[in-house]
Formats: C-alpha cells, structure tokens, sequence
C-alpha cells in the first residue's frame, strides 16, 4: 500500500481546520444563547417518508420574520420577539400546514418539528421535488453549477428524443461527439471520468443500442442532477463529474396504468398503493417496435438493432422511522448485419451478431429515528454479459462477463443550526472476464488512425482478462453555516483499491456566500482521483495489456471553480461560472500504439460559462433559457500534445417553450457548436509486398500518411429542433401527444470522413439529417 505524500499535507490542513472550525462553532452557539428574544427552531419532513425537505417556507404570521429549511430540513429563526405566533409552513409540492399559537420566550429555543404533506400534481412525471432552484432557495445550495432537470423537461425538450442523458446537452459544459450516441462530455472529461449515479447505485455504460440511446426510462425518473465539477467528499473515483438520476416511487393513491409511444420504441408503466398506504409499487417494460416491422422486409440473415428493458421498485414502509425498497432492472439488446461484397466500391463481405444482457438488482434500508438524523444503507449487485462476432474477410470475436457487489453506507446527522454531519463508506467487489480474437490483413491494421482506441490494433492480435477488483471508500463532511452570508461544506475522503494498491486522501471544500437578498458568490476546490481497472477503459473502448505494466497508478485531478448567480425576478435568473480542471497521471497508452498503459497524460480542461433562464412564474406562458460554453481540452504526453476529440471551442444552446393554452405548447431548441478536432491524412505510401528474394512484387496497397494527432477542425455544428405537444381527452382518457423535427433545416453536419483504399477520394459521413418524429401517452 502506498500513500501519496501531497495527499497527507492536504489531509493535515484540512483536518487542523476542522478542529478551528468545531472551536469557533462552540464560541459562536455560546454568544448567541444570551438576549431579550427568542428563537424558533427545528426540522421540517415529508409525511410520506420522513425524509428532510429543502426549501420549506417558514413564516410566523402577521410578521415580516421567517426563514427556510436547508438540506436537512431544518430551519431557524433568530431575534423573534415573545408573545404568540401561527406558525405557516409551505413548500410547493407539498400541502400548507398551519401550527397555531405557538408561544416563544424570552432567550427561549423554541423547537417545532412538523411533517408536511405531499400533494402530487396530476401527471405524476411533472410531479414538483424541491423547488431548490429559487430565489428563497439560492442560500440554501453550497455547490456551485449544479444542474437540475426534472421528468417534464427531459420528455418535452426538443431533439433529445424523451432520453435522459441527451436531454442534457441542452445545459452548459456538456458537450457530445456525435447525434449517434447518448454519452455526455462534461467540462473537458470523457464519458469514463463521469460517476453515474442510478438511485445511489454505480452504474457504468448505461446505453442501449451501442450507446445509441440511454438506458434509463424517463417515465419513471424523478430528478436528474448534473454537478460538473467540484463535488463533496460523498463522491469518490472519477475526475470529471457527478450524474445522479432519482427515480420515482409508485403512487399510494390508487392504481394506475400508463403507456407511452415514441417513434423509436413503447413502454407501459403499472404502479399502485401496497398495504393500504404503506407502500407502494411501480412496474415498467419497455420495447423497440420498429425492428420488428423492418426484420419482416429484411433479409433472413439480418436483424435490426433492438432492445428491451424491465424495470420494477417496491417500496414498504415498516414504520414511522424505516422504509425499505426494493429494485430491479433488467435489460436485452442486439442486432444481426449481413453486408455482401461489392468489388467495384471494394467492400468485403461480412456477417456481424451481437447478443448484450445486463440487470441491477438492489435493496435500500432507510432509518430515520429522529428529525435530525437518517441513515441509509444500500447492496447492489449488477452483472453484463455479452457475445460479438465478426466473419468475413475480418474475423472479430469477443466474449464479457462482469459482474459487481456493492455496498454503501451514509449517514445525515444535523448536529446543531449551525452543523450538518454527513459520514459514509462503501465497498464494491468487481469481477471481469472478457476476450477478443482477431485476424486481418497487416494492410488493415496499418490503416488505423494514432490514437484510435480499438481492441485489435496494430501489434494486438488476441486479448484477454480474467480477474477481480475491490475498492473501498469512506469519507466524512460538515456542511457548517458560518455566518447568516457564508455557507460551507468541507470534508475529507479515504479510498483504497487493490487493482493498483494505492490508497488516497481527498480534501474537498465548497463556499457559497450570499452578496445580497438574490445573489450569491460560489466556490468550489479539491483533489480528485480515478483508480485505473476494466470497468473503466471498457467506457473509452480502450482494453490495454496491463500485465505490461505493474506499476500503475491512480488518477488524479484539481479542480477550481468560481460561480456567480443573480436572479433578476422570480422567474429570470443569470447565472456564470468559470472552471479549471488540472489532471495528471493520467493512463495514456505508451506511444499511442502499444496497448501498454503508462501514467504518462496530463491535460488540462478550463472555461467559461454563461447561463439565462426565463423560468414560469404565476400565469408565464413562455420559459427556456440560453447557455453558452467557452471551452478549452488539451492532452499532453512525453512523446505527443493534441487537443481531446470532445475540444469545442464555443457552444451556444437555445431552448425555449411557449404554452399557448392548456393544450398546445410549442418548443424549440437551437445548438451551435465549432468544429471538434480529427486527425487529417496528408499522404499515402504504397504497402510493399516482397517475395522470397526479397523482390518488391505487388504496390496495389496503399496506407496512409496521418498529420499531427488532432490537428484538423470539422466545420462547424449547429441544429434547429422543433416541437408541438397538446393535451386532450378521447374516449374518456387523458393523452398527450407529439410532433417533433429534428434538424428542421436539414443542416449537413460531419460527423467524420472516410476514404477509398487508395486515398484518392474522401467521402463525408453526415450527422442526423432532418428526421420527422412523433409520439404519444395515455393514462388509463
């Protein structure tokens, strides 16, 4: 076991002020318990599930005195003269309750814990949360950039197809290469350096149809958040970024049954109260239809890509302070391809089969005892296993069985006003045992561009992995109020992996500082690691000899963040953010070829981000916002420097919706983005073919000559989608339906160019052209 010296210096700092900080909060509590008012305090929680809201309005009636509830639902009011109150607690989403005379002494602490209850709107997917993106709200969040979106706007933005990670290429820093994959860029990072969150469980590679579309379901999502960077120390491995998706519980009021029907595919969702109330049950099946109609026209030996997935989540209560939920998730895709040989374009004939199985399997054991303490505890266990194979003039065949036991452990504790605890660990068991096997022509493999991550590139013939990971983190936070202005989260993170047998410390530290009634100042830094192994380079596509190399090391990151947010009215808020992710020791592959990994990277990812929302507010028909991202990536090695595939250096997103009436809403969304980096052929050799003497007797190959690593810019993106939703009843039924365009100007974009095996002619392939779309839900 090694340890990082720079880790230890941290972690002293850190910890020296901790025991400054607990020091001044006891002087602090101590000054204020003396004087001729009072004060009203305590937590606020959700009938339901106890748990603690954020954001719950507190007012004492007849006065202009009140405060709100912070993350762990609890709320103070300070300088409250003696004498009666009503006190009026609100939250939206939520049923306003009313406590009557309430009597507060003079230099009393008056404690008043309520439960509020839920009042859902109609369509459960439009269901309010926590209205932590307000003005009442600003103070209350530490962490700066956060991202938010809730199921209504992931189904309704235009262009993202009703699929939650798409949906967030809409907010600012989240970049994507391609219209033909879901996986999200956030702030420089790779798609591997992102931590996915599926209700608390790590989920990797959550695509279906080769990464085409997500594999969560947005209609039984409740929240997605997007922290780009900066976040606490309850986050361990990854460099980048923090995706959490929260799904929903079923309803307890009564049975439902729901469908709905995109262009590409068609779900049912059933769910319904369980023991009278105490709990609750919700089942989901969803299946691409449009395979099923194509394979009938197809040829025998050719199936379209397909998926399907299930998905189900029982939750019980076992009292007042314990809950527990069970989920399950399973998954299917694959495809069958037959491409016959055309001698004059000099394609070669080829048969392709894919069979892909995953499943996620958890139980969650919620225990509040207390207001002002929860604990949650957590086992997952995912497995994946799939089978490809390639035959022709190439011959590919692979072979991946994973599977992974996970628990994780976090308790809340709130201390004092001042005081949030936060304290947890977890431990995940990996096992991986995949293959490949290839054969093509030297020809071939010489035509691969430096850099392409591949399993079979030159020098790699057969591949292959059999072993086990464990990993362990624990960590410890304190969200501590300073002061009526300053707000802060500080902690410290422990992890330790085997596969590298490294362990590591990371300091983080998050300051929100309110400037004035609506606005506030924040701030974020800390150390950040990613530890090296399979389940990782499988995200990049990238399966390296790491018997090579016994030497490799963990990840690391810095990252710094500034952000300012005003809100102009309580419907328009401005938000900017600047950011600077400095990593190093990051595994590259030993002269771009070698497949032996080596801590020989470090990049560098800043920028500049500027955000507008217009959000509804009392009778607003018009909301959406504008995002624009200034952006700079750039990897360096010993031997190489190129800006990363993802290096965009301006992105503008455009959203906005206009709802006419109760029954029509138009949408629109615009994105431009300059061109991504790509390496450009600057000439051709031919391939020399001897004989025994060593006599040159066939030149009819030709490889190419490869410029600098990135060195080229496509031309630039930019796409308009557009969208019309209405509502109306048939047959005595609730529908909703939708026409959707994408592309609607039929913008050529490039997404990469190939060439004929002479390099005499590149040929462009093009991104999404316009493409009509449509679908519609029915609620039963």
């Amino acid at each position: 076991m090694s340890f990082d010296s720079s880790n230890g210096k941290a972690a002293g700092w850190v910890c020296l002020r901790l025991l400054l900080l607990a020091v001044s909060s006891c002087l602090l509590a101590s000054a204020l318990s003396a004087g001729e008012t009072g004060t009203l305090s305590g937590w606020v929680v959700s009938e339901t599930d106890h748990e603690p809201l954020l954001g719950a309005n507190v007012i004492l009636r007849g006065t202009k005195t009140g405060g709100v509830t912070d993350e762990g639902g609890y709320y103070s009011i300070d300088k409250v003269k003696p004498g009666s109150y009503d006190v009026e607690f609100s939250l939206l989403g939520y049923g306003k309750l009313t406590i009557h005379g309430v009597e507060i002494g003079s230099g009393q602490d008056r404690k008043l814990t309520v439960n509020l209850r839920e009042q859902p709107i109609v369509f459960p997917d439009v269901e309010v949360i926590e209205d932590r993106d307000s003005p009442e709200g600003l103070h209350q969040e530490v962490l700066p950039s956060v991202r938010r979106l809730k199921p209504r706007q992931i189904k309704t933005l235009p262009g993202a197809v009703e699929d939650v990670l798409r949906s967030l290429r809409a907010v600012p820093g989240v970049t994507a290469r391609s219209d033909y994959s879901s996986q999200v860029f956030v702030r420089g990072g790779g798609p591997d350096q992102n931590l996915i969150l599926d209700d608390g469980l790590v989920i990797s590679s959550p695509y279906h149809v080769g990464g085409l579309i997500s594999a969560f379901n947005p209609d039984v999502v409740e929240e997605i958040e997007l922290i780009p960077g900066g976040f606490p120390a309850r986050y361990g491995d990854r460099l980048s970024a923090v995706l959490e998706v929260k799904n929903r519980e079923g309803s307890r009021e009564g049975f439902e049954l729901w469908n709905n029907t995109s262009i590409i595919s068609t779900s049912a969702i059933v769910e319904g109260p369980l023991s009278g109330g105490r709990g609750s049950y919700i089942v989901t099946g969803r299946r691409t239809y449009y395979d099923l109609i194509l394979n009938q026209i197809a040829e025998e030996d050719v199936a379209f890509p397909y998926f399907y997935d299930l998905h189900a989540k029982l939750a019980h209560d076992l009292g007042r302070a314990d809950k527990l939920t069970l989920i399950s998730y399973y998954s299917a895709e694959g495809f069958k391809y037959h491409q016959k040989r055309d001698e004059e374009d000099e394609i070669p004939e080829m048969w392709m089969d894919d069979l892909h199985h995953s499943g996620v399997y958890s139980l969650i054991w919620n225990h509040n005892p207390r207001p002002n303490l929860s604990l949650r505890s957590q086992y997952g266990y995912l497995f994946m296993k799939e089978s490809f194979n390639m035959r022709g003039d190439l011959s590919l065949r692979g072979h991946v069985n994973g599977h992974r036991h996970s628990l994780n452990q976090n308790l809340i504790r709130i201390a004092s006003p001042e005081h949030s605890l936060d304290l947890g660990w977890e431990f995940h068991h990996t096992e991986a045992e995949f293959w490949w096997e290839f054969v093509a022509p030297d020809s071939l493999k010489d035509e691969l561009e430096p850099g392409q991550q591949s399993p079979f590139r030159p020098k790699q013939d057969d591949f292959s992995y059999d072993g086990s990971t464990n990993r362990f983190g624990i960590y410890a936070s304190d969200r501590y109020r300073a002061s009526e202005r300053a707000l802060l989260e500080y902690g410290l993170r422990f992890d330790y992996s085997d596969f590298v047998k490294e362990a590591v410390f990371s300091p983080r530290l998050n300051i929100s500082y309110k400037i004035g009634p609506n606005t506030s100042l924040k701030g974020a830094t800390g150390l950040f690691y990613q530890y090296p192994d399979y389940e990782s380079f499988s995200e990049k596509g990238y399966f390296p000899e790491t018997s090579k190399n016994s030497n490799l090391k963990v990840e690391r990151a810095i990252h710094y963040l500034l952000g300012l947010e005003h809100y102009l009215s309580e419907s328009w808020k401005v938000k900017t953010d600047f950011y600077l992710k400095d990593m190093s020791r990051l595994v590259v592959d030993y002269l771009d070829t070698s497949l032996v990994p080596v801590n020989e990277g470090e990049a560098v990812a800043r920028g500049a981000e500027l955000y507008i929302e217009k959000k509804k507010f009392d009778d607003d028909k018009l909301s959406g916002w504008l995002a624009y991202t200034l952006g700079y990536s750039k990897l360096k090695t010993p031997w190489n420097s190129y800006f990363y595939m993802t290096d965009q250096r301006h992105s503008l997103n455009l959203f906005g919706e206009y709802e006419v009436n109760d029954w029509l809403t138009f949408g629109l969304t615009w994105r431009y983005g300059s061109g991504f980096p790509y390496t450009e052929v600057v000439g051709v050799t031919p391939v020399l073919v001897l004989d025994t003497t060593g006599a040159v007797v066939d030149t009819s190959d030709w490889k190419p000559v490869w410029g600098a690593t990135n060195g080229g810019r496509y031309p630039a993106y930019h796409r308009l989608d557009l969208r019309t939703t209405f509502s109306y009843n048939w047959l005595g039924l609730p529908w909703e339906a939708y026409i959707e365009i994408i592309n609607a100007y039929n913008r050529k974009n490039v997404y990469t160019y190939t060439y004929n095996r002479r390099y005499t002619e590149r040929d462009t392939i093009h991104e999404l052209p316009l493409v009509p779309t449509f679908g519609f839900s029915v609620r039963f």
